[in-house]
């Protein structure tokens, strides 16, 4: 099954409590798993978590955009900003990463995540 794994983290310093980590985890048939983790008094800790289902057109339109922007392309990393990964597993198990950094640039592709997720303060690209 096709899904999609994105991590993000951000390279500012963080006030107590803040996320550092986010991650959306989107299977083809609809199931998002999301998590953020937060620094607190030097540990690593699971901020929240949520677990959601959303319509299969969405979960495949926003897999399918996803992919389809940043396939064949060459993304640079840019010092102090924060940065993204994508893993995208293929239905016949293939894996494709994708990486770059938070700069705005695909800031229309994270609306398009919040408007379907409604996850609260997702920034995924920036």
């Amino acid at each position: 099954m096709k899904t999609l794994i994105i991590t993000t983290n951000v390279a500012r310093r963080l006030q107590h409590g803040e996320e550092l980590e986010q991650r959306v985890i989107m299977t083809a048939d609809g199931h998002v798993y999301f998590t953020a983790i937060s620094i607190e008094e030097g540990q690593e800790v699971l901020k929240r978590k949520e677990e959601i289902t959303v319509a299969k057109q969405d979960a495949n339109a926003l897999i399918d955009e996803t992919v389809k922007q940043f396939a064949g392309e060459q993304w640079s990393m840019m010092p102090r900003l924060g940065t993204f990964n994508v893993v995208y597993i293929k239905e016949d198990g293939q894996v494709e990463n994708f990486y770059g950094s938070m700069t705005g640039v695909h800031s229309d592709l994270t609306k398009r995540f919040l408007n379907v997720l409604n996850i609260k303060d997702l920034y995924l690209f920036g």
